[in-house]
């Protein structure tokens, strides 16, 4: 019993995914599966380790390719909703990445912080289920280099017309071969301002391994409600549905509506639209993982208000609606503002 009422507030567990593992002699029940799972990750102490380089600019194989978009690249963001950019990040820097994703998963966090969210446990979880961690970049110093890049933060609000950017949040997942679909949503429902997202290929991505997809065009249908929580991460039913209801309610005849998978190498960013309808298919292959990093940037002059979510409004202080740069920093702006937490933070600006 006691086992029963710490697991949701120590592991985070959904009691759905839990309900779903058989008690049998290689499945060990709940609370012993917890028992020990419990004891690794609290035993695990966080392993620091330098990135290497004290320089106040990034070593050459972690260097951001990007500029400013052009005015082509923006009329097709703007008339898509998103934008795939290529060689954005070597190969190398996408391994050392998913080296220290994979730490995270593990349980070992190089800041010693915990992520926001962290969805699924070794030998708790099902094997099948898209791995799933949120603001990873307060865990892991290398992550955070990426995250709270100034490259990405300039050309993503040169696409958004925004004056200045600032993190969200970030999100990492990672689908297994065999690994379920994601169900279609939009990120800037879930907050009260505006955003892009910034979708970094980890890996070679494609419809085969489970990549994202979008409706074109779909960032321009009027807002509706919240798709199913407890749906997320594992469908029960087609997983475009909350898209073709969205389109319904937005007068959207369904046979006019087309899915387009994004097939990318690694180290490739697309940008999207806040309000752009996505999700992604199931991983079909046996042997290929699909890793990605999502950063999540608003406009640097945010301020909290009605409808911030659990995510957001978990730092928001009684009686101030301003945004702490120590959770939310400022990456880029036109006036030159960028957050001295960040060089504290990564060990350089």
């Amino acid at each position: 019993m006691l086992c029963s009422r710490l697991l949701p507030s120590l592991l985070s567990r959904s009691a759905r995914e839990l309900s779903t593992v058989p008690v049998t002699r290689n499945n060990p029940p709940r609370c012993t599966m917890a028992a020990a799972m419990l004891a690794r990750y609290t035993s695990a102490a966080p392993e620091p380790q330098s990135l290497a380089t004290n320089q106040q600019s990034a070593p050459a194989h972690r260097r951001v390719q990007l500029d400013v978009p052009t005015a082509d690249m923006k009329r097709e963001f703007a008339e898509q909703g998103f934008l795939k950019v290529p060689g954005v990040i070597s190969r190398e820097f996408c391994a050392e990445l998913n080296e220290r994703i994979d730490r995270c998963f593990t349980g070992r966090f190089e800041t010693g912080h915990y992520p926001d969210e962290w969805y699924w446990r070794a030998e708790m979880s099902l094997p099948d289920v898209t791995r799933h961690m949120c603001n990873i970049w307060k865990s892991d110093r290398l992550v955070a280099s990426m995250v709270l890049s100034r490259e990405v933060a300039r050309f993503a609000a040169g696409l958004m017309n925004f004056d200045g950017a600032r993190i969200g949040n970030d999100s990492v997942w990672v689908k297994p071969p065999n690994g379920t679909e994601i169900t279609f949503h939009t990120d800037a429902f879930y907050v009260p301002y505006p955003m892009i997202t910034c979708w970094l290929t980890l890996t070679d991505v494609s419809e085969a391994n489970g990549t994202l997809q979008y409706i074109p065009g779909s960032h321009r249908w009027p807002k509706t409600a919240a798709i199913d929580r407890d749906a997320f991460h594992a469908p029960t039913s087609s997983y475009l549905s909350p898209a073709y209801e969205a389109a319904h309610a937005a007068g959207v005849d369904a046979s006019t509506i087309k899915v387009e998978s994004v097939e990318l190498p690694a180290g490739s960013i697309v940008f999207h639209h806040g309000d752009m309808w996505h999700g992604s298919c199931k991983n079909t292959t046996s042997e290929r993982w699909r890793r990605s990093l999502g950063i999540h940037l608003i406009p640097h002059t945010s301020r909290f208000g009605q409808g911030d979510g659990y995510i957001y409004g978990r730092y928001r202080k009684a009686g101030d609606d301003s945004m702490d740069p120590a959770f939310f920093p400022i990456l880029w702006s036109k006036d030159g503002q960028r957050s001295a937490t960040i060089k504290s933070h990564v060990g350089y600006d």
